[in-house]
């Protein structure tokens, strides 16, 4: 089996943190994904000058997404061109593709590369290569693999206001946040419901101010509510758990901001607003409650993105911008420029009309999928591996 060994010209770089993943966790992986599955358990050195040990964290990050991987330590100083196996700069994060390329290609005898190069077969070329640049530029090269894995975290079915301002947004959030080593997405998951308190507390106790603060919060929560997703996916720790937990968090945020600003109009004498409130949440409730009911009926986490998929699967320009108007993103941000443009009435009543309309689509798409079946779930999609769920691998690091 042709063997791979991954040079760091530090073990300061080899521990950095790229979007939450220390670089060599991330190097290792691409190795495992790019080795053949016939070539059974990998094996993999990793060179560091004079053998420096790796940070706790970087041994523990290797066993969690990349446990298959068999993992041996050397001196990247002492290592010698060996036939069959490739040299990796690890400050160059390679891509699977990339290294499968360079694992297809034909070894002759003394085969090597010209220095500079990132990948080889002679480890004296790969090392010159990462002593040759500066810490500086090492680092920058690491931000930008940052926000290319935070890119790639994006989700196709975003609606328009995600694509044009929320995922911009939390997207820079999600790159510092992860940032610091303990950040998990749950500190994310809190951090939305969080706001959605506070905008509920603003909508219930704040009079005229706290109804345009809430209205700004539910934007802020709508932003926040993209970080707990981006930040799984980057670090390859999604879950069913963490996925019902995010919905969850949302549908409540939506109900409390309804409920919020009709109790708000209601105090400031507006005597419709509580029938108008009561009505609409009724209907939110009852229909976030039966797609919950079916997500968790047909083995999915708890979501509420079924009228999305089903929509999805019909062609035609209209249908998408319907989807795209009815998608949380959008409404969000309609409801905040209502609210600060003072037509916070008129607002709850198209809240009304439009629940009960998309109650009466929800009874039509559930009805569908109970005639034939289940309505086919699409897969996430994603860059690489990042749609995958982390699995707890039991390799043995030594």
């Amino acid at each position: 089996m042709t063997g791979v060994t991954i040079l760091f010209s530090s073990a300061r770089l080899a521990d950095r943190l790229v979007a939450g993943i220390p670089a060599v966790a991330r190097v290792v992986r691409e190795v495992q994904d790019a080795l053949p599955p016939a070539a059974g358990r990998p094996v993999c050195t990793i060179a560091l000058p004079g053998g420096t040990p790796l940070d706790p964290l970087s041994l523990a990050e290797i066993a969690r997404i990349a446990g298959q991987v068999d993992i041996r330590f050397a001196d990247n100083a002492a290592l010698l061109a060996q036939p069959g196996t490739l040299f990796i700069a690890g400050e160059s994060l390679p891509a699977s593709a990339q290294l499968r390329t360079r694992l297809a290609e034909p070894v002759g005898p003394g085969g090597r590369v010209a220095a500079g190069a990132a990948t080889g077969r002679d480890p004296a070329a790969v090392r010159a290569w990462g002593e040759s640049l500066a810490p500086a530029r090492h680092l920058a090269h690491y931000r930008g693999a940052e926000r290319a894995i935070i890119r790639g975290t994006r989700k196709p079915g975003d609606g328009i206001v995600s694509q044009l301002i929320n995922r911009p947004l939390s997207g820079r959030m999600s790159q510092v946040v992860l940032r610091w080593p303990a950040a998990r997405p749950i500190h994310a998951t809190i951090a939305a419901a969080i706001t959605g308190l506070a905008m509920a507390a603003c909508l219930l106790l704040g009079g005229e101010g706290g109804l345009l603060a809430g209205a700004v919060l539910l934007q802020v929560a709508s932003v926040v509510d993209g970080v707990d997703g981006e930040m799984a996916r980057a670090t390859l720790r999604t879950s069913t758990r963490g996925a019902s937990l995010d919905s969850i968090t949302d549908g409540a945020t939506n109900l409390a901001f309804v409920a919020g600003l009709a109790y708000n109009l209601w105090a400031g004498g507006n005597g419709s607003a509580a029938l108008a409130g009561l009505a609409c949440c009724g209907c939110f409730a009852l229909g976030l409650i039966l797609l919950g009911w079916h997500a968790k009926a047909t083995g999915q986490p708890v979501h509420f993105d079924t009228i999305k998929r089903f929509m999805n699967g019909r062609a035609g320009l209209w249908r998408q911008v319907l989807v795209w108007l009815v998608q949380r993103d959008f409404l969000a941000a309609a409801s905040m420029v209502a609210v600060l443009a003072g037509m916070a009435w008129p607002l709850l009543q198209v809240f009304a009309l439009t629940a009960a309309i998309w109650l009466g689509v929800v009874l039509y798409v559930l009805g569908v999928a109970l005639r034939r079946g289940q309505i086919a779930v699409q897969p996430a999609v994603s860059t690489g591996h990042l749609a995958l769920e982390s699995a707890q691998f039991g390799g043995k690091i030594g």
